[in-house]
């Protein structure tokens, strides 16, 4: 059972400067030292008033607008942030080292450390109150890399600059290895929801193995679907995907009665699940037409179209 929302929808140290490209237009010109001059400009601006040192920024992996992720992405944005530290007056560039205590601090899952989503979606449990990111696009002359700095709380676009990079024999050959496949990211969540007007039963009067693999038995059905689980919209910025399992006890009369997580998502989308499947209704299961109690696996896909 899928419930689904559409939305209609730097440079690393061997560079030596950009050049110019007449056939886009409304971009604007940097070499990789000024580009984070400039960014660490628009941080420091948008401080005044804050206490010092009040800001600390993360710089998450460049991604590609189209095809599959390369290893340039990450070492540019490596070597960026790396560039950004040494224009960096007034706030903290977070370091990997920083992050990997705070994953440990807020027993988070290490695997974030490698998905520029998910660390979007952490980034105030990685102690980050801004997000440095980039989008790459592949062209002819070069590569078009969007630069943008991201306020978290409330968020807010504060800077942004696209510009051309030359593409180099190096990162030619960053471009040509992509990223080793990674398995897709999920929430280990705990979270549990009973419904306050159908009880749940005990596990002892769910409908039995046996039962399920007798021919009397039929499985329950989505009689009112409704409503679809809804992007976030913090998902929705980070253009998260996937699906949250959830573990839903049916009671006899067709309601949710308990609802557990198998497997969640960050952004806010394993809530947007439980909110949603727990006003849904279905055609309870039963054995020999006796309407039962079961538990079953329900998945909410969440894709953007």
């Amino acid at each position: 059972m899928r419930a689904r929302r559409i939305i209609v929808r730097f440079l690393p140290l061997f560079l030596f400067g950009l050049v110019t490209v007449p056939r886009v237009r409304g971009q604007q010109y940097a070499d990789f030292n000024d580009l984070a001059s400039q960014v660490a400009g628009a941080v420091q601006e948008s401080l005044k008033g804050l206490p010092p040192q009040s800001a600390r920024v993360l710089v998450v992996d460049f991604e590609e607008g189209h095809g599959t992720a390369s290893e340039l992405g990450p070492e540019l944005a490596r070597e960026f942030s790396i560039t950004l530290q040494e224009h960096a007056q007034g706030f903290a560039v977070l370091k990997r080292d920083d992050l990997k205590q705070a994953v440990t601090r807020n027993d988070l899952p290490n695997e974030i450390l490698s998905d520029s989503t998910a660390m979007k979606c952490y980034a105030p449990d990685l102690g980050a109150t801004m997000l440095v990111t980039g989008s790459m696009e592949y062209a002819p002359d070069g590569v078009l890399l969007q630069i943008d700095i991201w306020r978290e709380k409330p968020r807010k676009s504060i800077f942004g600059r696209l510009v051309v990079v030359p593409m180099s024999a190096a990162m030619t050959g960053l471009a040509d290895k992509p990223v080793p496949s990674r398995p897709p990211f999920f929430t280990h969540d705990d979270t549990t929801w009973v419904n306050p007007y159908h009880s749940p039963v005990t596990d002892e009067k769910l409908a039995t193995p046996k039962q399920k693999a007798g021919s009397g038995y039929r499985s329950p059905e989505c009689a009112t679907c409704f409503p679809p689980a809804s992007y976030s919209d913090d998902a929705v910025w980070t253009r998260l995907q996937g699906a949250v399992v959830l573990r839903v006890q049916i009671s006899p009369d067709g309601f949710p009665a308990k609802i557990s997580v198998v497997r969640g998502l960050p952004c806010g989308l394993t809530e947007t699940a439980i909110d949603a499947v727990k006003h849904w209704q279905f055609k309870p299961a039963t054995v020999d037409d006796r309407p039962v109690a079961v538990e079953t696996p329900i998945d909410v896909t969440f894709h953007l179209y």
